[in-house]
């Protein structure tokens, strides 16, 4: 697309999402005081106003975010594995080498760079408000580099797939920064600003990304990629650059999505009418206890000399022969506290119920305070819910983020070349963060309980158990429970196996039948002799 182009459909973009704006506004202003700035502009560094009287939505917010990150996405342990879909080609030792290889890369290439800063300020817009954005690059010092970017600085468009493949985002650099990145091709306006030395002066800059839908697939040269990148100069419309990304760089994940819209609903959403109730409970609350703790008072209008002070050790003058005397107001007006005080807990325990903190805490208890069973029973029905939710995270922010980041160190030669036996073939992804493995605990309940009942059933009728295939329960326990494949044995080993028990199986029979074989004989050659000691003499 050209300049004008591009600027006409931000224009259009920017148009469609005001709808959301205010609701967003609204959100940081509770959720994330520090971005609320959808709607508003301030100075940044200064303090912004604030009417809210409670904090738990803050931190339930806080805890979401901490929670996707510790338990989704945890830096110190290994939260993914490689795999493929056809397992007998990982029993190749070449292959089963080559995928650990590249995800050992691809981990050290996480933790080398600044992916875990920016993930957790991901999960934060992603909890606030319902879609967030993490853009990825190829760094000259640490390979790749990851930026969170505001989503209010975003405009999407999603293909038919329904999957974000446009981003045009208006951002705005220092004059410093802008020409450390462009240099002299910066253009005239960001130049002369160089030149008067306002290298703190902002600059707003169009940042388009898309699908290039022109090009010669032969090349993998930069204008010639799969999507186009263009940084323009918005006053003056100057192309700063024009290049292109192999995969789409940015990884936009949607908590909560219509079909229809474009742009994600979070659980924020549907926390903030309780979080309006508690705020102006909190108020009141705040006013009534104030009224107990330091009642208002009833003066005299005559007698006593004004302005009245209610300080500690304060001293007031009343005329002479005055016999009024100052009252106490609270004792006329009654307010029930603990009634205030058990519905605001009401109101925090729904918060924290829909920002699934409850879930997360339970979590970080797994280890300490419960046992397996227990853990299951309390996190399966939170699973049915967060559910949905990790699957939109993996699917559009973690498996493309992987993917990406894979192919990046193939190019860069991080990772040697795959085996020629998967050309043409892609990787699975298998996710092994305690989240991951909590979500799959229910389905392995759910087959343990089934072969209970068989089994039970088997008693009374041996003839069940035949309806199930051992083995294939065997296999799907042990991708819930990540059990890695070199500890199971392949179709070839266990047919060998059960090949050589038959075979002694087998033996063992033949063994018992030459014994009562030869126990038969003996006894028919005694049996034998007996009879002929017994037999008259004429007879023989």
């Amino acid at each position: 697309m050209e300049i004008n182009e591009i600027k006409e459909l931000y224009k259009k973009l920017k148009s469609e999402r005001a709808s959301i704006e205010a609701h967003w506004q609204e959100l940081a202003e509770r959720f994330l005081p520090i971005k609320a700035t959808i709607t508003a502009i301030r100075t940044p560094g200064k303090k912004l106003p604030t009417t809210n009287y409670d904090s738990t939505a803050m931190d339930s917010l806080m805890i979401f975010a901490a929670g996707l990150h510790s338990y989704l996405t945890n830096p110190s342990s290994r939260w993914f594995e490689l795999g493929l879909d056809d397992k007998k080609l990982l029993e190749d030792k070449d292959v089963k080498a080559w995928l650990q290889e590249s995800q050992e890369a691809i981990f050290r290439a996480f933790n080398n760079s600044n992916f875990n800063q920016q993930i957790h300020e991901t999960y934060i817009d992603f909890g606030c408000f319902g879609t967030a954005c993490l853009y990825e690059e190829k760094d000259p010092l640490q390979t790749i580099r990851f930026y969170a970017r505001p989503v209010s600085e975003c405009y999407i468009m999603e293909n038919e797939r329904e999957m974000v493949d446009v981003n045009i985002r208006k951002c705005d650099y220092t004059v410093r920064q802008a020409y450390l990145k462009w240099g002299d091709s910066c253009g005239e306006k960001i130049l002369s600003l160089v030149q008067a030395g306002k290298w703190t002066e902002k600059v707003f800059i169009i940042h388009s990304i898309m699908p290039r839908h022109e090009r010669d697939e032969s090349k993998d040269d930069a204008k010639n990629m799969a999507f186009e990148s263009k940084y323009i100069e918005e006053e003056k419309n100057h192309l700063l650059s024009e290049s292109g990304y192999p995969e789409f760089p940015f990884f936009i994940p949607r908590q909560i999505k219509v079909s229809g819209e474009v742009w994600g609903y979070s659980q924020s959403m549907i926390a903030l009418p309780d979080v309006k109730t508690l705020n102006s409970m909190s108020k009141t609350i705040l006013k009534a206890a104030q009224k107990q703790v330091d009642p208002p008072i009833v003066v005299p209008d005559d007698g006593f000399l004004l302005p009245f002070n209610t300080t500690a050790g304060a001293v007031n003058f009343k005329s002479a022969g005055t016999q009024d005397v100052v009252d106490i107001l609270g004792s006329e007006v009654k307010s029930n506290l603990p009634l205030g005080l058990e519905m605001e807990e009401q109101r925090r325990q729904q918060i924290r119920r829909v920002m699934f903190v409850d879930l997360f805490l339970t979590l970080a208890k797994i280890d300490k305070e419960m046992t397996a069973k227990e853990v299951i029973e309390r996190v399966n029905e939170k699973m049915l819910i967060l559910g949905p939710i990790l699957g939109r995270l993996m699917n559009e922010l973690l498996d493309p983020l992987i993917n990406r980041t894979h192919a990046i160190l193939l190019r860069e030669n991080k990772i040697p070349p795959p085996p020629d036996i998967l050309q043409g073939r892609e990787t699975s992804i298998t996710y092994i963060s305690p989240l991951a493995k909590a979500q799959r605990l229910a389905e392995a309940k759910s087959i343990n309980d089934f072969l209970i009942t068989v089994s039970s059933i088997n008693a009374i009728a041996p003839l069940a158990v035949d309806n199930i295939d051992v083995d294939a329960v065997v296999r799907r326990l042990a991708d819930i429970y990540n059990i890695p494949v070199d500890l199971l044995n392949s179709d070839k080993n266990i047919e060998s196996i059960r090949n050589a028990r038959a075979q002694q199986a087998q033996l063992q029979q033949e063994l018992e039948m030459l014994k009562l074989g030869g126990e038969g004989v003996e006894k028919i050659t005694k049996a034998g002799k007996n009879a002929r000691k017994e037999e008259p003499s004429g007879r023989r």
